[in-house]
C-alpha cells in the first residue's frame, strides 16, 4: 500500500537511514502469531520480511536494515533463536516493561539498572542455542513509574552514577508508529505543563538540554557496547503478563482463522504424502 498510496513516507524513511538518522529493524511479514508457525511457516515469513519477490522486504525497500527483530506483539519462543540466526538476524527486542503489557519481566527475577537498560544475551535452556536481547520499554512505562521522560532520564543518571565503574546506559521507547502517543494526547499548548503526553516533538525537546543525554540507534550501540549478562528464557512469549495470547484467542474471527490454518497445514501434509 506504502508504493501506492503513500510513497513519500518510504522516500522521508530512506533518506532517514542514508544520513544516518534511523535504523530500519524487522518484524514478520505476515504479521502473524509466529510463535505458532511450523518451521517452514516461520522461515517463509521472516524470509519474506528482509526479502520477496513483490519487493516489500527491508532489503528491497531500505539501503540497509538492522538485525534486530521486534516480533509482532512481542511474540518469540526459544526455538526462534537459530531460525533467527540462519536469517541473519542477531538480536531480538522485546519489552521488559513495569506495566501489563510486558514481554519477559513476569519470568525473570527483577534486574538492576544497569542491565535493565542495556543488551544481554538470551539463551535457550533445553538447546543452548543463544542470541543477544535488547530490552525495550512501553511508552505507558514513562507516566506509570516516572509522570514525565525528563524525570525517568534524571533517575537513571542517578543510578548510574553510583555504578562501581562507569557504563553507559540505553533507553528504548518501543511503540506502533500508528500509536497517539507520537503526535500526541494533547495539544502542543500544553506541552509546557505536560511535555511527554504532547508527541515526539515535545518529548525530545523536554529532554533535549540534558549535558550526558545521547540520542543514538539501538543497533549502533549494540555493536558498541558487549552484552551485560545471561538469562535463561524457555517460556514461549507475548504482550502481557503471563496470559499474552488469551486476547488473541476469545476473538471470533481468530477461530475461524485458526481453522484455515489448519486446514491448509492438513491439504499440505496430505499433498506430501502423494510426491
Amino acid at each position: 500500500y506504502l508504493p501506492r498510496y503513500a510513497p513519500d513516507i518510504l522516500d522521508r524513511i530512506r533518506s532517514r537511514v542514508r544520513r544516518g538518522f534511523d535504523e530500519v529493524e524487522l518484524m514478520s511479514w505476515n504479521n502473524g502469531i509466529v510463535t505458532a508457525h511450523t518451521r517452514e511457516e516461520f522461515r517463509a515469513a521472516i524470509g519474506r520480511a528482509i526479502h520477496n519477490p513483490e519487493g516489500s522486504g527491508v532489503a528491497d525497500l531500505f539501503p540497509s536494515w538492522a538485525p534486530v527483530v521486534r516480533p509482532q506483539e512481542c511474540m518469540f519462543t526459544a526455538a526462534h533463536i537459530p531460525e533467527y540466526r540462519a536469517l541473519g538476524v542477531e538480536a531480538l527486542s522485546v519489552y521488559y516493561s513495569a506495566i501489563p503489557f510486558n514481554g519477559f519481566g513476569s519470568f525473570i527475577p527483577a534486574l538492576p539498572t544497569e542491565r535493565r537498560y542495556n543488551p544481554m544475551t538470551i539463551v535457550d535452556p533445553v538447546s543452548g542455542e543463544e542470541m543477544r536481547l535488547l530490552p525495550a520499554c512501553n511508552h505507558a512505562d514513562v507516566v506509570e513509574r516516572w509522570a514525565s521522560l525528563r524525570r525517568w532520564l534524571v533517575s537513571m543518571r542517578r543510578d548510574q552514577s553510583g555504578f562501581a565503574e562507569a557504563r553507559d546506559l540505553i533507553l528504548v521507547i518501543d511503540m506502533d508508529a500508528d500509536d497517539t502517543f507520537w503526535t500526541g494526547y494533547l495539544p502542543p499548548s500544553f506541552s509546557a505543563l505536560v511535555p511527554s503526553a504532547c508527541g515526539f516533538r515535545s518529548l525530545v525537546r523536554s529532554v533535549a538540554d540534558l549535558p550526558w543525554l545521547r540520542f543514538t540507534r539501538p543497533w549502533d550501540y549494540m555493536m558498541s557496547h558487549e552484552d551485560l549478562g545471561v538469562i535463561e528464557l524457555g517460556q514461549d512469549l507475548a504482550d502481557g503478563a503471563w496470559d499474552g495470547y488469551s486476547s488473541w484467542a476469545e476473538k471470533t474471527e481468530n477461530a475461524a482463522l485458526w481453522t484455515l490454518v489448519a486446514r491448509a497445514r492438513r491439504v499440505d501434509e496430505l499433498a506430501a504424502r502423494l510426491e
